[in-house]
């Protein structure tokens, strides 16, 4: 198929429908990963809590566990005056049961003991020996996390489509989820063309300039989870474009590539993606400025992205057409702002 260069552009929904023709934009496959290896990854399956949190009531904070009727109205004046009758570590097992006038010393997140219905804090009290005097009156619940609480056993924690950040990770972990079913991540290959270019820390020599496109947008890849892997910067010489091009697309699931796509004699590298395979340029042109000698082809039932040289047309490319495509393919789910999946498996 030959490029049709400039002649018809094509808007943002053009693009993903005209793909959706070649490509079927689902995502890639589903491993299973353990939670430590997580985040970034978009999770496969609805996730159902198999335990409660926390597991059990237990203390908020350092204090003594009561019955909230054993220190009514209670203050400064007018202590409630209770006896001590032992001390629940974390982790232990309560051996005392809290009575009328009783209390129970415990630790922040220890197991609270039958008959408590309270915890005063401790800079609420005073302790003389097994003596206990307390100068605050508190309600039934205080200070206490129940069981289930924060997740109920059998509740959908996690639903499919959701990337896993930090926060998500803690969220499994909690509820006692060790290993995560998560879509596999594509592999994308950045290359930037131009043998106007050199890359950062080298010695200036004008008309050289500093590659730009290689670290942006592989930067932005990475920030999302996605893998990246960079081939460097490739001269405008057709034959090494094609070359370079082909073997990212070898060692890749897409190759998304900067400079040479504008219709100049220098501007090899939509030539070079033509003569790869077929169908090839699908579209070369986009109703985005700046951006508009956008290309997008399909060689071998995987994508390439052309995008301009210049580093700001690249840029808002990336973020208003390249982004969603790729987030589609890590799975993100309908409400993100993406319509659908993608993968750049053949139809």
């Amino acid at each position: 198929m030959s490029a049709k260069i400039f002649h018809r552009l094509a808007s943002v929904n053009d693009v993903f429908n005209i793909l959706s023709e070649f490509l079927r934009l689902e995502p890639r496959g589903v491993i299973e990963i353990p939670i430590e290896e997580a985040a970034g990854y978009v999770v496969a399956e609805d996730v159902v809590a198999p335990h409660d949190s926390p597991p059990y009531d237990r203390s908020e904070v350092d204090g003594y566990a009561v019955c909230s009727t054993s220190i009514e109205g209670a203050d400064e004046d007018s202590p409630a005056k209770l006896s001590v009758k032992g001390y629940v570590r974390i982790g232990e097992v309560p051996v005392s049961e809290v009575g009328c006038s009783e209390a129970v010393e415990i630790d922040t997140g220890a197991l609270i003991p039958r008959g408590a219905d309270a915890v005063v804090m401790v800079e609420y009290t005073k302790r003389v020996g097994d003596t206990l005097y307390v100068f605050k009156s508190a309600s039934p619940g205080e200070n206490i996390a129940f069981t289930g609480s924060d997740v109920i056993a059998g509740e959908t924690l996690l639903h499919r489509g959701t990337l896993l950040t930090s926060k998500e990770v803690a969220a499994l972990a909690a509820v006692g989820i060790g290993k995560v079913r998560v879509f596999r991540k594509p592999v994308i290959g950045v290359i930037s063309i131009g043998s106007e270019l050199i890359p950062p820390g080298r010695k200036l020599h004008i008309p050289k300039v500093f590659d730009v496109n290689q670290y942006s947008i592989a930067s932005r890849l990475r920030e999302l989870g996605i893998k990246v892997r960079t081939y460097g910067i490739i001269p405008d010489n057709e034959d090494l474009v094609k070359r370079a091009i082909a073997k990212a697309l070898e060692e890749c699931d897409a190759v998304i590539t900067t400079g040479g796509t504008s219709a100049g004699i220098t501007d090899v590298t939509y030539r070079s993606v033509s003569s790869l395979g077929t169908p090839g340029i699908l579209i070369h042109g986009i109703k985005v400025k700046p951006g508009k000698p956008t290309f997008f082809a399909v060689v071998g039932g995987k994508l390439v992205i052309g995008l301009p040289g210049f580093p700001l047309s690249s840029r808002v490319v990336l973020e208003i057409l390249v982004i969603p495509i790729l987030r589609r393919v890590m799975g993100f789910k309908e409400g993100n702002g993406f319509r659908e999946p993608v993968s750049f498996k053949d139809r």
